[in-house]
């Protein structure tokens, strides 16, 4: 057969061919060639390095953010200078590894699109990264134009607060309140400790304890040096067996010893020689939540040793008059050293002392850290010194002081609480994650660690309340065991939680107490460490995790679970990395999903 002849035949082969698969792709449901929908993952070469990206945060229009090391962020939103949606790395002035990413759709407020709104970045060193919309207030959309702003960074550091309990006013028990007053900044007398408004030089007046661990006032502790002897337990203070004052110093001992005036304390100063700044506050930032309404701002970010960060004041956009502060501003940032709580069962300050609150098995607010740890043994006899007699000395060099009251209930209760020794609890404990339904913001991080606080976006000062945390009696399973709880997302007033070793909870958030339900390892959740989560709704949602995992959590929890029917559906990826960051996307009924990991992996789902 001729050349041209055989070219002809395989042209009407292919048309052929090509009319086939046409009729295949509109088969109806009857044919049996018709494939069944299932999960494609799609992985994207977004082409900004092999970096671990940590996590993903997209727009309703479909616009994606991802987040990484060495202050990567990188987007596929579409502008008229990117009119494909290419991948393209954002600039965001600092190298510090990124970890969390959130924005709100504002832009309305800055003359751009109602997408084009703020975001907001968190990671390493106490880094916070503020996104503006229009810094040059152009009057026409230019969503290019916008920038990322270094709100808190090294070499930047916010300033940290310690909450002081009305229960436990002076912590380390020498006369020095904790918040006393404020100079030489002029706050204080606000609920609060701060190494900026500490003592300096000698000062106690109008001041906060610039050594609050560790006693350096005026009211010198006893010291417990006799080991027991004399018949009294050792614990005991007994100037028989040798017990007694600190060494007195001279009149120095009087005040806040402070010799290089840099409102640290002798006891607590590094460096006593010379002028000497407080250790910058650099926790990593691990998670961060926002939300802005009729132009006002709330923002949460949580991390290491339980610091939590917030701001609530008014958006970047221009305001006549002017805000006292702007969101770049760090002295409009709220930052905590270590979140304060309360059990959700504890005693009411009304509660009478040594009465024990039914269920919970704690006593009321107590607290005798107000006294020195050497004179809070309430078994030793009267008149030892120790912090719940009320009529023993107070423990000052010459001895010659009159009693202080006490933390310990009245006066002349004599019963301190060994139950309820913090009143506020601190955490020391990792925040990882943070969300919100607008009214109630729940945290959680390691040692099984679930927090919530009740917050009004319109009042600030609802953000500096005490946060309460759900003790449940008996803590479910898997939780009983305090596992890392890595990420919490809301979808109402339903939080859903994973963790280490394929942990999954709900927390109720509207509920007064406890709230938790969990999913049972019975139940088909592989035993992999979860990283993310993303709720559809209060009983459905997708999770991500170690070497590809991902999951279908779908229907109630507990007794849902059955032989024939798990809660948790296992779906394949065939990917190998570790995922990080988790996050759907709807446009016009289409629902992608889409992952990020070690390795640079970005990966885009559908199920179709």
């Amino acid at each position: 057969m001729k050349p041209w002849r055989l070219l002809a035949v395989a042209a009407m082969l292919a048309l052929v061919a090509g009319c086939s698969e046409k009729k295949a792709e509109t088969a109806t449901l009857g044919d049996a060639d018709l494939e069944p929908p299932m999960w494609h993952f799609e992985p994207i070469d977004h082409r900004q390095g092999d970096m671990t990206l940590t996590d993903v945060w997209g727009r309703s229009d479909g616009a994606v953010f991802v987040v990484g090391w060495y202050g990567t962020i990188f987007s596929n939103r579409v502008t008229a200078a990117n009119p494909e949606g290419l991948w393209t790395r954002m600039a965001s002035g600092t190298n510090e590894h990124l970890t969390a990413i959130w924005g709100v759709e504002n832009g309305g407020r800055f003359r751009q699109r109602g997408v084009d709104g703020e975001m907001f970045a968190v990671g390493w060193h106490g880094t916070i990264l503020h996104y503006h919309p229009n810094p040059d207030a152009k009057p026409t959309p230019v969503p290019e134009d916008g920038v990322w702003q270094l709100v808190s960074g090294p070499g930047h550091e916010l300033v940290p607060k310690t909450k002081v309990d009305p229960y436990c006013p002076d912590f380390d028990g020498d006369g020095i309140a904790d918040d006393g007053g404020g100079a030489p900044t002029g706050g204080g007398g606000d609920g609060w400790w701060s190494p900026d408004q500490t003592c300096r030089s000698g000062t106690a007046a109008s001041c906060d304890d610039n050594c609050r661990s560790t006693a350096n006032g005026p009211q010198r502790p006893i010291r417990d040096v006799g080991g027991g002897t004399g018949g009294l337990p050792d614990g005991c203070l007994n100037p028989a067996d040798g017990d007694g004052p600190y060494p007195a110093s001279g009149a120095t001992t009087r005040n806040q010893v402070d010799a290089d005036g840099d409102g640290i304390g002798r006891d607590c100063d590094d460096d006593d020689q010379a002028a000497s700044t407080p250790a910058p506050f650099r926790p990593a930032l691990l998670d961060v939540w926002a939300s802005a309404q009729n132009g006002q701002l709330v923002v949460v970010a949580v991390g290491e040793q339980g610091a939590l960060i917030t701001y609530a004041g008014a958006d970047a956009a221009p305001a006549t008059p002017a805000p006292t502060t702007v969101v770049t501003d760090p002295a409009a940032w709220f930052a905590q050293d270590g979140l304060s709580y309360r059990f959700d069962n504890d005693c009411s300050g009304a509660t009478p002392v040594g009465t024990v609150c039914g269920g919970s098995g704690r006593l009321p607010p107590s607290c005798p850290a107000q006294c020195h740890p050497y004179r809070t043994n309430c078994d030793c006899p009267v008149d030892q010194g120790q912090c719940c007699d009320a009529g023993a000395p107070t423990g000052c060099e010459n001895n010659s002081c009159t009693p202080v009251v006490n933390a310990c209930g009245t006066p002349t209760a004599g019963s301190c609480s060994a139950i309820c020794p913090g009143c506020f609890r601190r955490l020391d404990t990792t925040l990882r994650s943070v969300t919100s339904d607008g009214t109630n913001v729940i945290a959680v991080g390691a040692a099984g660690t679930v927090v919530k606080l009740s917050i009004d976006p319109a009042t600030p000062a609802t953000l500096l309340a005490t946060w309460t945390r759900p003790d449940c009696t008996p803590m479910p399973k898997p939780l009983d065991e305090r596992p890392v709880l890595t990420r919490v997302a809301m979808a109402g007033s339903v939080a859903h939680v994973v963790g280490a070793a394929g942990v999954f909870a709900r927390v109720d958030a509207s509920a007064a107490s406890c709230g938790l339900t969990t999913l049972d390892a019975s139940c088909g959740a592989p035993q992999a460490f979860m990283a993310d989560i993303f709720p559809l709704s209060g009983s459905r949602a997708y999770a991500i995790g170690d070497a590809g995992v991902f999951i279908i959590i779908n229907g109630q929890l507990g007794s849902a679970c059955t032989p024939n029917r798990t809660p948790v559906e296992l779906v394949a990826t065939d990917l190998l990395q570790n995922l990080n960051g988790l996050w759907v996307t709807r446009v016009q009924g289409t629902e992608r999903v889409w992952f990020v990991g070690a390795t640079g992996v970005l990966v885009r789902a559908g199920y179709y």
